[in-house]
């Protein structure tokens, strides 16, 4: 049996599209992704920093949060990881199998 031989530069290159072939938050692989504004374009960030993120998550976010917590408080991926609701949602879905497109229901108190 003969063993590929694959350059370094290779390598990083197929790891890197693996890891950008994820949701930002949630890190799993999707089907399709959906593009999130970090501050909602309603907020001024149309040309913003943005997110890839997969639907369920990005749902999610928007029926957690109000645009103007998530344009005030929650603006970076790391910001919003460190929030305990997100935190909570995150444990949640990375234990559940297969598609990534779960049905979200809105919360009854939006921060």
């Amino acid at each position: 049996m003969r063993r590929e031989v694959v350059p370094e530069a290779l390598k990083e290159a197929r790891s890197t599209q693996n890891e950008t072939d994820r949701c930002a938050l949630c890190l799993r692989q999707a089907p399709r992704y959906t593009i999130h504004h970090l501050v909602p374009r309603a907020r001024g960030g149309n040309h913003g920093a943005k997110a890839k993120l997969c639907p369920t998550c990005h749902r999610q976010l928007h029926a957690m949060f109000t645009e103007a917590t998530l344009a005030r408080e929650l603006y970076t991926i790391e910001l919003l990881r460190s929030n305990p609701q997100v935190h909570q949602y995150l444990r949640w879905v990375r234990r559940q199998q297969g598609a990534t497109n779960f049905r979200v229901r809105r919360s009854s108190v939006r921060h």
